[in-house]
């Protein structure tokens, strides 16, 4: 740790020297104009290699402060489309002009990585749900709403509670983020804990695959499933007032859902307010299967507040306090004795920040600070079975340099930590508190048609309990290379090689005693070292034309894995699994097309396709429990006009690749249909929206789920709502 520090401390007195390396400095102008000779106003130019972005005014003019050299690389995005223009020479003594037209490529940003960057210029396979797509995919929790996407499913506990897994990876090695910070609840702790974040209340969601140690530590060595809102605004409304709300009704569950949130500025404040609500009933279940499935009912709420201070330069400062509430039942077998209930409560405060050109050699420093007060309460009955706390904070620096070389990224320290509490009859893990400290440096640079990127991050964690006799201290080392190679303007190939380590935390260490949620009895092992993943990923991307398609190739080898393993013993009538370490391996595919039949005016009609496989297997040759299926889907999307149909039909194969006393799962077929319409007046845009899930009313048992035996998935359902934004 303290050769990274001294390697991050040179490295930054450097950038702070570096105007001598990289040259003067000048003032630049340039002017935006449509391929008609149109003005451009609010268009988003930026200079590639250099996140300060510069907004053209009511005559299309834009300045910049920039390093004279010969030609520059700018990006120019109108009204969320993008343009880039190659070898534009500027002059201190001119304005030039820029031409643009609007690319028939939508720009999708990633927030969850150094700088925002376009999903096609990501190294490592990313996924993010937005727009249309993401409303029609919302469901009572984050695991349910991302469970169809490639290469990920759900470890689901009934509908309160549902943590996504990618890749056949789960728990504490996926980090879910929101707005780039931890959600600082007991999620990662048992899957009965729901994660805190509102599926709702997102604007994005970006899923990023593989391991991510680098930007979030080893809670990342799986993967990152980033939420964004507008909890803290980074930006004034361009109308003064902006808004929306939704409402929604599913038949299997009766859920009764509601949502809003407002935006507004004035003079250089921007603020934000959200709340929602939710409610249902028990699940319907198939007609194969009986009734309903008991205690699956949830009542939700929740609230958020932001303001920030907005610059001229687009720097900010902002804070938010948010609210959680969440009452769910775990499902039981039909005639239970005793029904168990969560009732959560969470109380958030952040503040988020961004300073431009701050000093010579720093083009922008970034903070993010969250801190949380998290309880629920087991209910038994009437009665109070165990209560869990777990009371915590993280913070991030992130400080962006000017381009070195060519070369540019930042250097990051990131702050965690965590004290956490399991009092109770069912208490299966001590108190204890957590601290970590982890610095990184993450870099890239562009050769011709090869963008690369390398980075190395180093962790130090120290544990405290009352059951243990002196504290636990060890450090973790992550690095990766990874390339992207654009040989076609159609097609990219990217590799991506990472070596992670992940320390084990309190669970996986401490825990002793009956853990109902899971059915087991567990037992901890202070023994336990820490884990290290090799991992490759490989992936062909053809991005432009009626015919798209994405093709990832994964393998990953964990030396000293910690996972449950059964000793066959049984203890207070639950059988004992013992917290062990094995290496072990995942590996598998993924794969996605896209291909237009018909394009017009007025109609657009599109097929697509997925499918993805991951095998998960110890070095022993034995299986590895709760590993998702092969799964294969097509679809029709038909567009006209304001009107939106898209049916859907994904077949879950038969998963008898199980561990030692897990039971196997039959395959089923999913058959979804979603129809939008969009209405818009002088003021205001309408989306009308239906979703018809499991159409065939088929028998869903989800492999990944601890409960699959006792809580199939819900039968056939109708969702209808409608969403108004101004």
């Amino acid at each position: 740790m303290r050769k990274i520090i001294t390697i991050l401390m040179l490295f930054a007195t450097f950038i702070a020297n570096s105007n001598n390396i990289s040259g003067q400095v000048n003032t630049f102008s340039g002017q935006i104009v449509l391929q008609n000779a149109s003005l451009v106003t609010n268009a988003k130019v930026r200079i590639v290699g250099d996140d300060i972005i510069k907004t053209t005014d009511e005559r299309g003019f834009f300045q910049f402060n920039v390093v004279n050299k010969t030609n520059y690389t700018t990006e120019v995005e109108v009204d969320s489309y993008i343009t880039n223009h190659k070898n534009i020479s500027f002059a201190s003594d001119k304005t030039t002009l820029i031409i643009v037209k609007r690319s028939d490529i939508e720009t999708i940003k990633v927030t969850a990585s150094v700088r925002d960057r376009d999903v096609l210029d990501m190294a490592i396979p990313v996924i993010v749900l937005s727009g249309e797509e993401l409303i029609n995919k919302r469901s009572t929790n984050l695991g349910e709403t991302l469970a169809q996407e490639p290469g990920v499913s759900v470890s689901s506990y009934g509908s309160g509670a549902g943590r996504p897994v990618i890749r056949g990876i789960s728990g504490s090695r996926i980090s879910i983020l929101q707005n780039g910070l931890g959600t600082l609840d007991a999620s990662s702790t048992s899957p009965d804990h729901a994660v805190s974040s509102e599926p709702l209340l997102a604007e994005q969601i970006e899923i990023l695959k593989g391991p991510v140690t680098l930007l979030y530590g080893g809670g990342a060595i799986g993967g990152v499933i980033n939420v964004v809102d507008n909890r803290i605004p980074e930006k004034l409304p361009e109308n003064g007032l902006e808004g929306a709300a939704e409402v929604r009704y599913a038949s299997a569950s009766e859920e009764k859902a509601a949502v809003a949130r407002l935006d507004g500025g004035f003079g250089q404040w921007a603020w934000h307010v959200d709340g929602y609500k939710r409610e249902t009933e028990d699940i319907t279940l198939p007609s194969a299967l009986g009734d309903e499935l008991s205690n699956s009912d949830i009542s939700a709420d929740g609230a958020t507040a932001g303001l920030s201070w907005i610059n001229e330069d687009q720097s900010f400062i902002g804070v938010s306090f948010g609210q959680y509430n969440n009452n769910y039942g775990l499902p039981a077998e039909e005639n239970a004795d005793e029904l168990v209930r969560l009732d959560v409560e969470q109380d958030r405060f952040d503040i988020k920040g961004a300073l431009f050109e701050p000093f010579t050699g720093v083009k922008k420093i970034k903070f993010r600070y969250g801190r949380n007060n998290y309880k629920h309460v087991e209910l038994e009955g009437e009665e109070i079975g165990t209560t869990f706390t777990n009371k915590a904070d993280e913070a991030r620096l992130e400080l962006l340099h000017i381009p070195l070389d060519g070369w540019q990224g930042a250097l990051g320290v990131q702050v965690n930590n965590r004290d956490f509490s399991a009092i109770g009859e069912e208490a299966f893990v001590p108190p204890s508190t957590t601290e970590s400290l982890g610095v990184f440096i993450v870099e890239e640079k562009s050769f011709n048609n090869v963008n690369v990127e390398v980075g190395i991050r180093s962790d130090k964690q120290t544990l405290n309990s009352d059951n243990l006799r002196n504290s636990l201290t060890d450090n973790a080392f992550s690095a990766s290379i990874g390339g992207l190679w654009k040989f076609h303007p159609s097609y990219s190939l990217s590799l991506a090689l990472a070596r992670a380590q992940r320390i084990p935390n309190a669970e996986e260490l401490l825990s002793y005693g009956p853990h109902l949620a899971t059915q087991s009895f567990e037992l901890g092992n202070i023994d336990l070292k820490k884990e290290s993943a090799n991992n490759i990923d490989l992936s062909l991307r053809k991005h432009q034309g009626d015919i798209k398609f994405t093709l990832n190739a994964f393998y990953n080898s964990f030396d000293q894995f910690i996972y449950e393993k059964s000793t066959g013993n049984v203890e207070d009538g639950l059988p004992v699994f013992q917290f062990t370490q094995e290496d072990a391996t995942f590996s598998g595919l993924e794969f996605e097309l896209d291909w237009v039949l018909s394009n017009s005016a007025s109609r657009t009609i599109t097929f697509h396709s997925q499918a993805d496989y991951v095998k998960g297997q110890l070095s022993n040759g034995g299986d590895l429990p709760r590993i998702s299926p092969l799964r294969i889907g097509a679809g029709i999307l038909y567009e006209m006009n304001d009107w939106f149909i898209d049916l859907d039909i994904i077949r879950y194969m038969k998963q008898d690749d199980i561990a030692d006393f897990e039971t196997s799962t039959d395959g089923y077929t999913l058959v979804n249909v979603d129809f939008n319409y969009q209405l818009s007046t002088e003021n205001n845009d309408y989306t009308f929206f239906i979703r018809a899930t499991n159409l065939l009313d088929d028998e869903v048992i989800n492999h990944t789920s601890f409960i699959k035996d006792i809580a199939p998935q819900a039968g056939r359902s109708l969702t209808l709502g409608m969403r108004m934004e101004f």
